[in-house]
């Protein structure tokens, strides 16, 4: 595996990833934006109309004709939540050229695709987006936003978030409200399309067989007569220290009860080697069957249905995910933080140490098995000041001590409590 950088423009970056492995190759354009509540709708649209067909392949028909001839390439479209900014990703995969029957440059047809999709849109007379495109994703949006409130597992975390952002943009729902994605316009999300093209971050990330020159030269081609004017806004995390947790509890018609709990803890992007202490305390904590929540709370107390700890390292979070018995919360509160209490005091045995170690070190060289894993694993990167390899991230857990995962473990504070209780006798 060969790795190459490039900075095509203002604002747009260029990662490369050769790779003989594989029978495809993929591009994907990563733009990131400041997460705000007045635009997150309105960017969060953008991805799925973006790769519904663009001006050359005006309708839904025209467009998958076109994928076929290309060997049956894919394009998808995604947005979700990096650090305080809102991630767009557009993204095509196709065959190698190496297996191509005819020797086409099936390649360099489905960049041109791509970077279609991103300059030259299906637009009405007007300029608009066209009506029906619009309309359908927009349903779509609506339709995604609300069934958060049928998933309560989601629905817990994303309230839990807002809970502990206290302000700031980490507890913006990247999608929007469901009220600012009902009030889209035509009008709103063409103009956040320009916008997005003057001011985001472009992270364009290929891999394949070859080194990606002719991919980045097509990029640089396109941006060349963009007049940018990149906004990136901060990187750290900006969120105000609390003296006591928040707390917050609501009833909705279920039976199992939801506890979240949020901590923020001194680790986070761009420093390495506290990112690796983060994730190795993670994972003895609560991160799989290794660990002491899914031991002791989960097994031994047999408090929690499932309890689970996320490290979210962009922003130095640590979210304790459970499901409750209503009459257990307050006994699973407790149990947690006694879990947490004892790795502060390095209450844990080495062999449970070692054996979070391999999981995360299988975990992390899973990411090469296959190439959109590959990919996000650089993609996510895309704001930290260089690459990290799984190799090189496999040497920094290698690397931490049981020492260091305590400290760490000091630093932990408990910032919110969500808790989502059943009302009535109603099922889910």
């Amino acid at each position: 595996m060969v790795i190459r950088t490039e900075k095509l423009g203002d604002g747009v970056d260029f990662l490369s990833i050769r790779d003989s492995r594989f029978k495809t190759a993929r591009l994907k354009a990563a733009i990131f934006l400041p997460l705000a509540e007045k635009t997150a709708a309105k960017y969060a649209i953008l991805p799925d109309l973006l790769t519904r067909c663009c001006a050359l392949y005006p309708d839904m028909m025209q467009f998958t004709r076109h994928l076929n001839r290309l060997y049956g390439a894919t394009v998808a479209g995604g947005v979700s939540r990096h650090g305080e900014h809102q991630l767009l990703s557009l993204s095509v995969s196709c065959i190698d050229n190496r297996f191509c029957l005819n020797f086409e440059d099936v390649v360099e047809e489905a960049a041109r695709l791509l970077l279609s999709m991103l300059f030259c849109p299906h637009l009405d007379e007007a300029g608009l987006f066209a009506a029906d495109d619009f309309e359908q994703e927009k349903r779509c949006l609506c339709e995604r936003i609300a069934a958060e409130m049928n998933e309560k597992r989601v629905y817990a975390r994303r309230q839990s978030d807002k809970l502990l952002a206290n302000g700031s943009p980490y507890g913006i729902p990247v999608t929007g409200t469901a009220e600012a994605a009902a009030a889209l316009t035509r009008e709103a999300a063409t103009a956040a399309w320009k916008e997005m093209l003057k001011t985001a971050k472009f992270q364009f990330v290929y891999m394949a067989n070859d080194d990606g020159e002719r991919v980045s030269r097509l990029i640089e081609d396109a941006f060349a007569g963009q007049k940018r004017m990149v906004d990136f806004g901060k990187t750290d995390p900006t969120f105000v220290p609390l003296s006591v947790p928040r707390r917050k509890t609501e009833q909705m018609p279920l039976k199992q009860a939801k506890l979240v709990m949020g901590f923020r803890l001194k680790a986070h992007e761009p420093d390495e080697k506290a990112v690796a202490t983060g994730r190795m305390l993670t994972a003895l904590f609560g991160g799989g069957p290794q660990s002491l929540l899914f031991r002791h709370v989960r097994e031994e107390m047999s408090l929690c249905y499932y309890c689970h700890a996320v490290f979210d390292r962009h922003n130095g979070v640590l979210t304790v995910d459970s499901g409750v018995d209503p009459a257990d919360t307050a006994r699973a509160e407790a149990a947690i933080l006694h879990q947490l209490d004892r790795i502060c005091r390095g209450d844990f045995s080495q062999d449970s140490f070692d054996s979070s170690r391999r999981s995360l070190i299988h975990h992390i060289r899973d990411y090469e098995n296959l190439q959109s894993s590959s990919i996000g694993w650089y993609v996510v990167q895309s704001l930290t000041p260089r690459f990290l390899s799984p190799a090189e991230a496999i040497d920094r857990l290698e690397a931490v001590t049981r020492e260091d995962v305590c400290r760490l473990a000091q630093t932990v504070t408990l910032t919110s409590v969500y808790t989502l209780l059943p009302e009535g006798g109603d099922t889910e």
